[in-house]
């Protein structure tokens, strides 16, 4: 029987196992960890209810993954959006009408001069994003001056005053999760066309994300080994070693799903191909902390509020209702930027009171918990709420000959890594299913 080792047991690496195991292939699922589901972990809080720490939202784009709940049995519920939300950007507070049609879906653009500008600023790049093939984005024409150009030089270039620069800067940075001179205008084209131009992710697993990992995990226990932070890869005549806590695991091929950070760690023997090497290093996540508050009821819900925010003040860029069916309230906000690289050096409690007195500014002072507000720090890829990897400008090759088959062929075969779900794929194959499909393809054909 054929044998593939997949490194790191988060979505992306079990779904490829499933894959595998599908197909009779022998699987060696590799996590570095002491438990299985990487970025998605959920919490029970002091009143008993499971609140999501990682990835909590899907939209209807994401088929698959549609399918994939149904067969598990597992249902979802509605993100509340009903109600006006609230925007305190550019030294103003407001409240404003969700426009459902709106270039970024949830987020709300006011019916202001600034809005206006913002929603032709989003117009023209959606036009923009027409000429950015999926499949090789660095072939769009004039590639090269598009990856060299921050985003924040084209919205100093196209917006022209403070308000609406605050605004679109305030938009996109909900898109991005990190600041707009971080990443460039090609790739923000492309993950624009790939996300098919609007965040649409609206509802949520009752239960809690943990649940999808839990039914994936369970008919691949025996093939599961935490605590293996895998140290080396290499390749041999015969197959592939991956040399992982203390132990060698040889296999025909090997996928690897760890994030960028983690497969830097591995040594490559031979070593990977320039250009994958030189996008592995080129790829950095973006930090995000998730906070969740809990309280007795939705009370903002009285005031016709919908509980999404958004903010350039902070810490808090935007906040949405994640409150359970049985009547409780809760609010799940995110501390991106500037405010989520800090955040760690602050205490603990000057970080609870810089979260409860926005929310206070923003809710009233009902806004003001009883007990602390639950945090996580994640730095995360494109996941459930779009984190985003950044590629430094300049640098249009990461988005090409690094995804590309290398020249060398062999158990090492095309160097992915992947996302499980659809949005980014643009409706394609997500990329733990393309490296499943082709390491079957490749295991049929040598034997």
């Amino acid at each position: 029987m054929s044998r593939v080792v997949v490194v790191g047991a988060g979505l992306s690496g079990l779904c490829a196992a499933h894959a595998l195991r599908r197909r009779d292939i022998d699987v060696d699922l590799l996590e570095a960890s002491p438990r299985v589901g990487g970025r998605i972990r959920d919490a029970r809080a002091a009143t008993g209810h499971v609140f999501p720490l990682g990835a909590e939202w899907l939209g209807p784009d994401e088929e698959r993954l549609g399918a994939l709940l149904t067969d598990f049995g597992l249902a979802t519920s509605a993100q509340h959006v009903e109600g006006r939300a609230l925007i305190e950007v550019g030294g103003e507070r407001a409240a404003y009408a969700i426009d459902e049609s709106g270039p970024l879906h949830f987020l709300p653009l006011p019916a202001t001069d600034a809005g206006k500008a913002v929603r032709d600023a989003f117009a023209e790049l959606d036009a923009d994003c027409d000429r950015v093939p999926l499949d090789a984005p660095w072939t769009t024409p004039d590639a090269e001056r598009l990856d060299r150009m921050p985003l924040h030089d084209w919205m100093l270039d196209r917006l022209h005053d403070a308000p609406a620069r605050a605004l679109f800067a305030a938009a996109a940075g909900v898109e991005v999760g990190t600041r707009l001179d971080r990443i460039s205008l090609l790739y923000y084209l492309f993950l624009r066309r790939a996300i098919n131009r609007r965040i649409v992710d609206d509802r949520r697993i009752i239960g809690g994300t943990e649940r999808l990992v839990q039914r994936l995990a369970e008919p691949l226990v025996q093939h599961i080994t935490c605590d293996a932070r895998v140290d080396a890869i290499e390749q041999t005549a015969t197959g592939v070693t991956v040399h992982a806590a203390g132990a060698g695991y040889a296999a025909d091929r090997v996928i690897v799903t760890a994030p960028p950070a983690a497969a830097r760690r591995i040594e490559w023997r031979p070593a990977l191909p320039p250009d994958r090497a030189a996008l592995l290093q080129a790829i950095t996540l973006s930090a995000v902390v998730k906070v969740i508050v809990v309280y007795e009821t939705p009370f903002w819900r009285e005031r016709g509020l919908s509980g999404h925010s958004l903010s350039d003040v902070g810490p808090l860029q935007t906040t949405d209702d994640a409150s359970p069916a049985d009547g409780a309230g809760a609010l799940v906000g995110f501390v991106r930027d500037r405010h989520a690289e800090r955040w760690h050096a602050r205490p603990t409690a000057d970080r609870r009171v810089a979260i409860v007195e926005q929310l206070v500014r923003l809710f009233g002072a009902r806004a003001a918990p009883a007990g602390h507000p639950r945090t996580r720090l994640g730095r995360r890829a494109a996941g459930g709420g779009r984190l985003l990897p950044q590629h430094a400008t300049g640098r249009a090759d990461p988005l090409g000959p690094g995804h590309a088959p290398p020249p060398r062929p062999g158990p090492l075969g095309r160097h992915r890594a992947g996302r499980p779900l659809d949005g980014l794929d643009g409706g394609r194959d997500p990329l733990w299913r393309a490296a499943a499909a082709e390491v079957v393809r490749s295991l049929e054909v040598t034997r």
